[in-house]
């Protein structure tokens, strides 16, 4: 069965490494069940309620990311749903793959799964009595072509990726579709040559397993590291000493050492620019650095 999911560029990278993740499920009774990975048939973007990366969350949508993520979020920035359409093709038998009307029918109360895709259309709690009847039984939703998959789908089950371009999806390529909007994210990779020269040391482990090498700075007092993917490995080294901090390294994993110290100064680059972004998210930490640098100036001028 051919079926699709959208997602952002950032996520669209990860799943290449490592697959669909579920995510979660909102019940008629306002639980969240987790596990859910949400499918459709619709090779259109259009009419799930995807985010375009535009929107800033209402509060009601930060309390519901708390309850999933069981902490606060970090920042008020939405991923665009809408960039990547991944393609996957399961067994039509599959014991996880269930129709979600099918399965609303029967695990929830009548009208749930009209209410969950008119959610994908409009805000319900603004509309008025009068509006939300004549959505119920006007409304075009899409609630009909979703899919909900129990469980995760293997890197190897992707049989397309396309990315938006206009109105249309074509095929992705990272350097025409991904590198920009990775980089926006926080994610700064090297150029597209040091990844050609990468890729021999980490064979691609299926069609869209392409070797990366990147820096992701989540902290800025941190030191530098660098990520590396590719292989159907995904691990992380001190830029500086080339120490495996994080993830299971391949056998040939001092070749990829010699290789990040010919590609030291790239990587540093890399590094500096994604403290760059960073700081454009949290730019209370950049403020603070800056205290603390002219405070340590004034005790050493006393």
């Amino acid at each position: 069965m051919i079926l699709h999911h959208y997602t952002s560029v950032a996520m669209a990278e990860s799943i290449f490494h490592s697959g669909l993740k579920p995510s979660t499920l909102t019940r008629g009774d306002g639980s969240i069940q987790r596990g859910v990975l949400w499918l459709t048939v619709d090779p259109s973007h259009v009419g799930h309620g995807l985010l375009t990366g535009k929107e800033r969350p209402t509060e009601s949508q930060k309390r519901y990311l708390e309850r999933v993520w069981g902490k606060p979020m970090k920042n008020e920035v939405m991923a665009d749903k809408t960039a990547i359409r991944i393609t996957v093709d399961l067994d039509d038998d599959d014991p996880l793959l269930h129709s979600f009307v099918e399965w609303s029918k029967e695990n929830e109360r009548p009208g749930y799964a009209k209410t969950i895709g008119l959610s994908a259309l409009y805000d319900l709690r603004s509309l008025s009595d009068a509006e939300l009847k004549r959505a119920y039984k006007k409304a075009q939703t899409k609630e009909g072509t979703w899919w909900l998959y129990f469980g995760e789908v293997a890197p190897s089950s992707i049989t397309r990726v396309a990315a938006i371009s206009g109105s249309a999806f074509v095929p992705y390529s990272f350097e025409s579709h991904g590198r920009k909007t990775f980089r926006q994210y926080g994610f700064s990779a090297v150029g597209p040559e040091s990844l050609a020269s990468l890729a021999p040391l980490l064979p691609s482990a299926h069609a869209f397993d392409v070797a990366k090498a990147f820096c992701i700075c989540a902290d800025a007092g941190a030191r530098s590291t660098v990520v590396v993917r590719g292989g159907g490995y995904q691990f992380e080294l001190d830029l500086q000493t080339g120490r495996l901090l994080k993830g299971d390294a391949p056998e040939n994993l001092a070749a990829i050492v010699e290789w990040i110290r010919r590609h030291e100064s790239e990587l540093a680059a890399c590094w500096t620019d994604s403290v760059e972004v960073f700081h454009h998210y949290y730019p209370d930490q950049r403020r603070m650095e800056n205290q603390l640098a002219d405070a340590d100036a004034l005790n050493g001028r006393m």
